[in-house]
């Protein structure tokens, strides 16, 4: 683990917090020059960055608190908790789905927005995931491959590590469907690949503190029934575009 970069005095420069800063200046960064690049407004930009962001950290801490075993009222009345760790990506996720959906009973969102603030997402995203092999959350099981980490005691997958390759890969291959102007495949191209990645990749995972449930005898995790719920959602919408292709052709 390397939870801190120096300390100066009383100063403490923590790890995590500034990869989580870095996430978020990157995600404000790569949108903007998409919601430029498109000439969309850019006020209507900062709108929806600012909800986002909002949204993202109470739905992150909210579903820690339900998902997690540990105390949730000692979790609620720590001030720790809130300045701290603790954040779940797909209940941030979840967050800024409801806060899309409220934001449009005022203002109207096109899918094309939505489609543009997704690699700003995925970047902030991969960057926190490093934040988080810092920190020494969100750490994998025990393992005897060579490019194990040692972290708590023991040799470990660095799964943060493979996540954070993966949603570059994402990234990568969302710009390339974004610059054919392809909004809504951009969209479901997310939702499957990042869903599956994910639950593949939480096979990997060593912290129970997220939630284990016992399924027809196989343990998932909260994340791993989120994502199966989001992959579902990216094919049914796969399905309609194809059927008005179609129709259209």
């Amino acid at each position: 683990m390397f939870p801190y970069f120096f300390k100066f005095g009383s100063f403490t420069l923590y790890s995590y917090p500034m990869f989580i800063g870095l996430s978020l200046a990157s995600a404000f960064i790569v949108s903007e020059l998409l919601f430029k690049k498109f000439k969309i407004d850019l006020k209507k930009f900062y709108n929806l960055y600012i909800g986002s962001v909002v949204s993202a950290f109470i739905g992150a801490k909210l579903l820690f608190v339900i998902s997690s075993p540990i105390d949730q009222k000692l979790i609620l009345y720590n001030s720790n908790f809130w300045l701290g760790g603790g954040l779940v990506f797909l209940g941030g996720f979840i967050g800024i789905l409801i806060f899309f959906i409220f934001y449009n009973l005022f203002v109207k969102i096109k899918l094309k927005e939505i489609a543009l603030l997704i690699p700003g997402l995925t970047v902030a995203h991969s960057i926190g995931r490093i934040g988080c092999f810092l920190a020494g959350c969100c750490y994998g099981k025990e393992s005897n491959i060579y490019w194990a980490i040692h972290l708590h005691g023991q040799d470990r997958h660095p799964v943060q590590i493979y996540e954070s390759i993966v949603l570059i890969i994402i990234t990568y291959i969302l710009i390339k469907i974004l610059s054919k102007n392809l909004f809504k495949e951009a969209i479901i191209f997310y939702l499957t690949a990042y869903s599956l990645a994910r639950f593949i990749l939480e096979f990997f995972r060593g912290d129970k503190i997220r939630g284990l449930f016992d399924i027809f005898g196989i343990y998932l995790s909260t994340s791993q029934i989120i994502s199966v719920m989001l992959f579902i959602i990216g094919i049914v919408l796969l399905g309609v575009v194809k059927k008005k292709n179609t129709v259209a052709i």
